[in-house]
C-alpha cells in the first residue's frame, strides 16, 4: 500500500487538473445556463434528501438492511419529485423534475432539437452498448429499443459538471494520465465527488397516436403467460395491453390485438383489457404524457419506428407532431450514501398488485399523486446479501421492466462475459463500472459486488462516479454555450 504522503501527490495532480479544467469556460457562464427559455428551474426541497449516515444506517442494520425505511424514502422522493412546479409547458403542468436539465444542457453538447425547451428523446444508451457488445461476442443479435429516453439532472450535477470541465474529454484524458504519471491506485482513480444533493433522472417514454386509441403492452412478470421470452422479456414479447385512449371514447367492446406484429402477439377478448385514459391533463390521464412539437419529432431517431401503435395490424406508424408521450418509467438516483441511493419506477395498470418479478417490487403509498400512483417501484442501495459480505453476497435483484429487461452479453466483475440478462440485473451494480477509458470503453456488469480497486475495470481510466452519462457524453470541442440567461 502507498504511504499518506503519495496520497497527498495524487489528490495534488488531481486538484491541479481540475483547476485546469474549471477553467475552461468562464464561471459567469455557469450561472446563466438554464433548463430553457420558457421553463425555470425548480430545485428539490433540501428537506427531501437524507443524511448519509443515516441511510448508511439503514443499509447496515445489524438485522439486515432496513427496507421499510428505505423503501419509505424512495416513495418520498417520488412524491417530492412530482410536485408540481406551477409551470405548464404546451398544455401540459409540469412537475418539478421536468423543470431540470438535460444532458445536453449540462455536458454543453450538440442539441438535435432547436427549442430548448423541447425534449431530446433518444434509444436508451444501455440498449444500444448491450446490444452491439452481444453482437461483438456472439451472444446474441441486437434488440432494438422500444422506449424513448432523456437524462434530467439538477442544478447540483449540471455545476459540478461544467465547473470541473468534465463535459471535455480532453480534460478526463489529462486526469488519466496524471493518474499514470503518480502511480495512482486504482480506487483513487476517480472524478471529485459530487455534493450529497446531487441527482439524476432517466424518465422512458412510449409514443402513441394523439387523435385514436392504441393497444400498448405493459410489464407483468417474466413468467410464460406474460411474455413470449422469459430468458429476454423485452416489452415486444409481453402478452397483455391496455387501450390506451386520448379520445374519451373508447371502449372494451371489440376484440383488439396485442403487440401486433411482435413475438408477443395476442388477440385479447372484448372486456379483456382495460381502456386507459391519457392526454396533456395529469387530472384526466392514468399516464403523465406530453404532446410532441415538430422539433421533436424532427430530431427522432430512426429507431422511432420501432414504437409503433399495435392497433395499427402490425404496420409501421410515422410519428408526428401531436402524438402522445407517455411516461412508461424512471429512474431516480440521489448522492445521499457514497455508492448513491438507487430507486426506478415503472408504469402498472393496477399498482397495488405488482407482478412477481423484479424481486420486492412495492406498490405506492396511498398518497402519491395522480396519475405517479400508477407505478410500482424497487430500489438498490447495495449491491450484494448480506450487505458485510461484499463479494461472497447474493446479488441483490432491482431492474426497470421497460429499461432493462432488453439486456443482453453483459459482464461479471473479473470481465467475462455472462450469459445473465437484464431480468437478473441490479442498478448500483452497473453503474459502479462506469469509467472513462482513451478508447470509451462501455463494460456493464449484470450484478455483484464489484470493487472500485478492481484494476481490470479501472486500473487505465477514471472512475466517473457511478456516471456513465459521463464518459459516454464528454466529447471534443465545439460546446454548445449556455442556453439564454
Amino acid at each position: 500500500m502507498r504511504g499518506r504522503t503519495a496520497r497527498r501527490q495524487t489528490l495534488f495532480v488531481v486538484a491541479s487538473a481540475l483547476l485546469v479544467a474549471a477553467a475552461v469556460l468562464p464561471l459567469t457562464a455557469f450561472g446563466q445556463t438554464r433548463a430553457g427559455k420558457d421553463v425555470r428551474y425548480v430545485p428539490l426541497d433540501r428537506a427531501a434528501f437524507v443524511q448519509q449516515n443515516v441511510v448508511d444506517g439503514w443499509i447496515n442494520a445489524a438485522a439486515g438492511p432496513d427496507l421499510t425505511s428505505i423503501y419509505g424514502h424512495a416513495w418520498d422522493l417520488w412524491r417530492q419529485l412530482n410536485k408540481s412546479s406551477g409551470q405548464t409547458l404546451r398544455g401540459t403542468p409540469l412537475p418539478i423534475w421536468e423543470t431540470w436539465y438535460s444532458g445536453e444542457e449540462v455536458y454543453l453538447d450538440n442539441r438535435e432539437v432547436d427549442d430548448p425547451d423541447s425534449r431530446d428523446l433518444d434509444p436508451p444508451n444501455q440498449s444500444l452498448h448491450s446490444g452491439a457488445l452481444a453482437v461483438e461476442t456472439g451472444n446474441a443479435p441486437r434488440i432494438p429499443a422500444t422506449v424513448l429516453t432523456f437524462n434530467k439532472f439538477n442544478r447540483q450535477m449540471l455545476d459540478h459538471i461544467q465547473q470541473n470541465g468534465y463535459y471535455d474529454r480532453s480534460t478526463l484524458q489529462q486526469m488519466s494520465d496524471d493518474f499514470d504519471s503518480a502511480g495512482t491506485e486504482t480506487d483513487l482513480r476517480s472524478i471529485t465527488p459530487f455534493e450529497n444533493t446531487a441527482t439524476m433522472l432517466k424518465p422512458a417514454w412510449w409514443i402513441v397516436p394523439g387523435d385514436a386509441p392504441s393497444m400498448v403492452p405493459y410489464w407483468a412478470g417474466d413468467a410464460s403467460d406474460a411474455t413470449t421470452d422469459p430468458n429476454v422479456p423485452l416489452p415486444g414479447t409481453w402478452k397483455q395491453c391496455v387501450l390506451v385512449d386520448p379520445t374519451g371514447k373508447a371502449k372494451a367492446n371489440i376484440a383488439r390485438t396485442c403487440n401486433t406484429g411482435n413475438k408477443g402477439q395476442t388477440t385479447m377478448n372484448a372486456g379483456a383489457y382495460d381502456v386507459v385514459p391519457v392526454a396533456p391533463d395529469p387530472k384526466k390521464s392514468d399516464f403523465y404524457a406530453f404532446r410532441l412539437n415538430q422539433d421533436e419529432v424532427g430530431a427522432l431517431p430512426q429507431e422511432r419506428q420501432v414504437l409503433h401503435s399495435s392497433n395499427k395490424q402490425g404496420k409501421l406508424r410515422d410519428v408526428k407532431a401531436g402524438d402522445l408521450a407517455i411516461l412508461t418509467s424512471m429512474h431516480v438516483v440521489t448522492l445521499e450514501t457514497g455508492n448513491w441511493a438507487w430507486q426506478t419506477f415503472w408504469w402498472a395498470p393496477d399498482p397495488q398488485q405488482p407482478a412477481a418479478d423484479p424481486p420486492d417490487a412495492q406498490a405506492p403509498p396511498s398518497d402519491i399523486p395522480a396519475p405517479f400512483n400508477h407505478f410500482n417501484m424497487c430500489a438498490s442501495y447495495f449491491m450484494t446479501t448480506p450487505v458485510a459480505a461484499q463479494e461472497n453476497g447474493e446479488p441483490w435483484i432491482c431492474y426497470n421492466p421497460y429499461l432493462e429487461t432488453d439486456l443482453i452479453g453483459l459482464l461479471t466483475a473479473d470481465k467475462s462475459v455472462n450469459d445473465e440478462v437484464g431480468v437478473h440485473s441490479n442498478c448500483m451494480s452497473c453503474h459502479r463500472a462506469a469509467v472513462y477509458t482513451a478508447t470509451k470503453r462501455v463494460d456493464y456488469v449484470v450484478n455483484g459486488y464489484l470493487d472500485k480497486g478492481n484494476a481490470a475495470f479501472f486500473g487505465d481510466g477514471v472512475i466517473t462516479g457511478f456516471l456513465w452519462s459521463l464518459p459516454i457524453r464528454a466529447h471534443d470541442p465545439p460546446f454548445v454555450g449556455p442556453t439564454d440567461p
